[in-house]
């Protein structure tokens, strides 16, 4: 089981006025770091490759060809060779729209496939230092992911 391509795209939508600020740069690294996300676990699943795809398409940046080869890559290596990565993207950011959007695609991208893996709980942990977000913003920026997931997409709001 997977969450449906319209809850996706409703998180996207829901993020997309920060997404006009993003640069071309900023959307890959964002895919990047989401990639390395659902890689955590050393699997990625066709909900979680669908997902990557859904947001790509959102946010105008990667072929999809481009974007397999970019999440196979983020399979191979080590722990301690993701977690460079990682920094390296985070780094690249060039706001903090792009961080804050990194983050809530990165939650959305690892809750594709509606299974929980330690490994994808601990990247997010490093995801959140590599990002340097308070845990008020986190917990802000998950919520509103959370929201968009539900089945009203938050409309009682």
């Amino acid at each position: 089981m997977s969450i449906p391509v319209e809850m996706l795209r409703r998180v996207a939508r829901g993020v997309q006025g920060e997404a006009r600020a993003i640069t071309r740069l900023d959307a890959e690294r964002i895919l990047e770091i989401a990639c390395l996300a659902v890689a955590a676990d050393g699997v990625i699943t066709d909900s979680e490759r669908a997902a990557l795809h859904v947001f790509s398409a959102e946010l105008g940046s990667m072929a999809a060809a481009e974007l397999d080869s970019l999440a196979y890559e983020c399979l191979t290596g080590t722990r301690e060779e993701r977690d460079e990565r990682l920094r390296r993207a985070a780094e690249a950011l060039s706001s903090t729209p792009a961080r804050h959007l990194a983050y809530q695609v990165s939650v959305a991208t690892a809750l594709a496939d509606l299974a929980t893996a330690d490994q994808e709980f601990e990247f997010d942990l490093d995801v959140q230092a590599a990002l340097d977000l308070a845990p008020t913003v986190v917990d802000e920026l998950a919520a509103s992911v959370h929201r968009a997931l539900t089945i009203d997409g938050g409309s009682e709001e």
